[in-house]
């Protein structure tokens, strides 16, 4: 399986391509992955590092794959990445926060749904 390469390709020393080679990768293999403990165990602790990665590149790269990803994972790690995208949305790139308004856009039946969770408002 590619996922591990793509876990250690986005360690803290791995060059800028190689991290984003790595957010493509986790990207594209989200969607084969049926295990939930592996999406808990690695690929969301991964993104969330990518998130705070130094470069714009990778950060706004990694946020790209998460309307992938918040559909695959449960109620609490959704809710772990809506805060790490809230974070990403007030990023000083601007490439970073145009991310974060893609994901928002393409994701806004997930996110709705793990925002009920907080707003008096979707009660009825």
């Amino acid at each position: 399986m590619i996922l591990p390469l793509a876990l250690s390709w986005a360690e803290y020393d791995s060059p800028v391509k190689l991290k984003l080679l790595s957010c493509k990768i986790l990207g594209e293999s989200i969607s084969n992955i049926d295990d939930s403990l592996i999406l808990q165990r690695h690929v969301l602790p991964i993104t969330q590092y990518l998130l705070q990665d130094t470069e714009p590149q990778v950060r706004s790269s990694v946020c790209r794959q998460l309307p992938s990803l918040l559909c695959k994972v449960d109620q609490l790690s959704e809710n772990l990445l809506l805060t790490s995208l809230l974070d990403a949305a007030q990023d000083s790139s601007a490439n970073v926060r145009c991310a974060v308004l893609d994901v928002l856009i393409e994701s806004e039946p997930y996110i709705y749904k793990g925002m009920c969770m907080f707003s008096s408002l979707c009660q009825g």
